[in-house]
């Protein structure tokens, strides 16, 4: 164990949802137990928070188990939790504040656009980080310390794009994306190569910051240009935005998304705007891979609703850290990297997770189309 035992979470609601973990250390074999000092950076204000809050459940269940159920015997992990707000310089700091209070390993942050950011800081001094939602390009390469759960854009993407090309027999496309964001720009660029690749020819493109409302101007551009399909690369609201304001307008193309597009808060913002669109996934509750079933079932026992993508993730990414501490039988970051880079077969719903030499995920995504209002898997379809 590094440093001073970390100060208790600072947010009253995780509070009471970790409070119980901390007596998980009582009784005989205490001394026995290896106790990873987690910290946790997450958007749960802002914004973002449709993605932080959905990890923030992952998270809390699967510790649940782990401290209080023993569903990983041996380990113990004691979380503090902290919200960057959606801020990148915010979760810097962040990194940087529980790397001086001694935790063992870092999970988060949310967006891309803070990872570039935020996790130079851990990986400067070893701390290994569980990159838990972040799917832009790159983000494994800024050190050999970050550990990525969900499949990458860089995967993802071509995936659908080729799905889409070959079973809509789609031959044009126009690309929207938001210039002023990590993600915007990884999925972008993806998007570019993807098309390529694939035969299909992205005949215009239109920039726009994150903060516009109004993509009137852009979309008038589109629909002069008359592709068959639109490529869309933001973050949810935005996304959500262009969605509603393409269909008001009667553009009535194929839409190909990015992971923004995954949480519920996309179908619900968007509606019935949202009908046919294509988006890839990392896990979709249709795939019945490893032990999906059963988290689904515990998630709702706990939450009174389905899980998301997002929880499925970080759900995971506690599973894949306790299997690597109980392996390792030590909490020190070091240790801690050695063991997670020769991660294989953990049970999850994302399934049997493994590393690859990259320190990506070995996962195969899944496209996802919206049908009635939710995400149907495509393959289910045909």
């Amino acid at each position: 164990m590094r440093g001073s035992r970390i100060a208790a979470v600072s947010l009253l609601a995780l509070l009471l949802v970790f409070g119980s973990l901390f007596v998980a250390l009582g009784g005989s074999d205490a001394n026995d137990r290896t106790t990873v000092d987690l910290g946790v950076v997450l958007s749960l204000s802002g914004p973002a928070s449709i993605y932080g809050l959905s990890s923030q459940k992952g998270l809390e269940l699967a510790l649940a188990e782990i401290n209080e159920g023993n569903a990983v015997p041996g380990v113990t992990i004691v979380p503090t939790v902290r919200d960057d707000g959606g801020s990148a310089d915010t979760a810097a700091a962040l990194f940087q504040e529980l790397l001086d209070a001694g935790v063992d390993v870092v999970a988060g942050p949310t967006l891309s656009n803070s990872a570039v950011v935020a996790d130079p800081v851990a990986a400067a001094a070893g701390l290994p980080v569980l990159a838990i939602s972040n799917t832009a390009t790159g983000i494994t390469s800024i050190g050999d310390t970050i550990f990525r759960i969900p499949v990458a854009d860089e995967r993802v993407v071509p995936f659908v794009v080729a799905t889409a090309v070959e079973s809509l027999n789609l031959h044009t496309a126009a690309l929207l994306w938001a210039n002023d964001e990590a993600y915007a720009t990884s999925a972008a660029e993806v998007m570019r190569r993807a098309a390529a690749e694939h035969g299909l020819e992205i005949t215009i493109e239109q920039q726009f910051s994150t903060n516009d409302t109004d993509f009137s101007a852009a979309l008038r551009a589109v629909q002069q240009a008359a592709p068959d399909a639109l490529l869309i690369a933001a973050l949810t609201d935005a996304t959500i935005a262009v969605v509603t304001q393409a269909r008001e307008m009667g553009l009535d193309q194929h839409i190909i998304c990015g992971n923004s597009c995954n949480p519920p808060a996309f179908l619900a913002g968007a509606g019935a705007a949202a009908e046919g669109l294509l988006v890839g996934a990392t896990w979709n509750s249709a795939v019945m891979r490893g032990n999906s079933a059963a988290f689904i079932a515990a998630f709702r026992a706990r939450f009174n609703h389905d899980p998301d993508q997002f929880a499925a993730q970080a759900y995971t990414a506690m599973y894949v850290l306790a299997d690597a501490a109980r392996r390792a039988a030590s909490s020190e970051p070091a240790d801690l990297v050695a063991a997670l880079a020769a991660t294989r077969d953990v049970p999850s719903p994302l399934g049997d997770f493994s590393f690859d030499a990259q320190r990506e995920p070995a996962i195969d995504p899944v496209v996802q189309v919206v049908r009635d209002g939710a995400f149907t898997v495509l393959d289910a379809e045909n």
